[in-house]
């Protein structure tokens, strides 16, 4: 008779590889014991979300209460064995926060926050107003290894996305994007276009930067902002073959990241690609009590590949909640 149990999802609290190992070699009713300990689940110290998967060989002997042996598997359901740190810092906090006092530790990516387009296909130096900050931006981050993302768009500039992208004005608009990233130095661009999204010119932009990226010497990334106010889940889908991630901008009560991620998850965005948003600025959900550990355990649990933070205009980086923050990653 075989017996097979449908899997079994637990959580465990400071499970680690020498427990287990204990376990496996203690059990005396389970001779076969097998844990198999992902290395990822190895580093972990803090809750770890495992998956059991039993498969129960039962003797037919008369009297046998309790299986005589088992296979018990142990997975780790994360997908990304290291999370994404971004965070995002506006041209505007230069001068008080300047590119050497940014504390890189922290983060594996910046998002330099932003250049603007044009109607008739430029980029604008926008929010970060001169050549220069642009240039010290990305030395610094460079200098502690750190890859600096340019951010393309932002609030208010979707009329402007609209010019830049139709059809006679997007060869321009690739090139110019692809001319900022080379004079600086940037590791790749961000697209933020939040209103007025005309859903076939995102594609187009989204597969002409993937294409004219895919020629230079070194891919930069590409990434794409998303949130169900103004990217369609099928837009999201057509696009995210073409990117590195889908940032979702979960910083607000009205947009939590449960029923955003739901929404493009059922569209076939995978969790592999995702970067939460998490708002620590003024009124942000994140700031009530709890909001940022459950946030952050549900991304854990779903295996994104990781977070962003908005933004360090608001940031104190002493605060417990930072500390939090910073403690909670994986």
């Amino acid at each position: 008779m075989q017996i097979q149990l449908a899997p079994l999802k637990v959580e465990l609290a400071d499970l680690n590889s020498s427990l287990l190992l204990i376990l496996s070699q203690s059990w005396p009713l389970m001779p076969n014991l097998l844990f198999r300990i992902p290395q990822k689940l190895r580093k972990l110290s803090t809750t770890a979300a495992v998956v059991f998967y039993l498969t129960l060989q039962v003797g037919c002997v008369s009297g046998d209460s309790f299986p005589t042996n088992a296979n018990i598997v142990l997975e780790d359901p994360i997908e990304n064995p290291e999370s994404w740190v971004l965070g995002s810092y506006p041209g505007w906090v230069q001068k008080r926060l300047t590119p050497m006092d940014v504390p890189y530790e922290m983060f594996t990516h910046i998002m330099h926050f932003a250049m603007y387009p044009t109607d008739d296909g430029g980029l604008d130096i926008g929010d970060i107003f001169t050549d220069r900050n642009a240039n010290n931006a990305v030395e610094a981050a460079h200098a502690f290894n750190t890859p600096i993302i340019l951010v393309v768009g932002g609030e208010g500039e979707g009329e402007h996305f609209v010019g830049a992208t139709n059809e006679s004005n997007l060869p321009s608009f690739v090139d110019a994007i692809i001319k900022r990233v080379q004079k600086h130095g940037y590791d790749g661009v961000s697209i933020d276009w939040e209103e007025a999204v005309v859903d076939r010119q995102l594609i187009a932009l989204i597969k002409a930067l993937n294409q004219a990226f895919s020629e230079l010497p070194d891919k930069p990334l590409l990434m794409v902002d998303i949130m169900t106010n103004f990217v369609k889940a099928k837009t999201a889908a057509a696009v995210e073959p073409y990117v590195d991630t889908l940032n979702i901008m979960s910083y607000y009560n009205y947009n939590k990241i449960e029923d955003e991620f739901d929404y493009y998850r059922r569209a076939g965005i995978p969790a592999g690609k995702v970067i939460m948003g998490v708002g620590l600025f003024p009124r942000a959900d994140d700031l009530k009590k709890n909001r940022l550990r459950t946030k952050m355990q549900y991304a854990r649990k779903k295996g994104f590949l990781g977070t962003e933070l908005w933004s360090f205009e608001f940031v104190d980086w002493d605060s417990p909640i930072i500390q939090q923050y910073n403690n909670m990653r994986w």
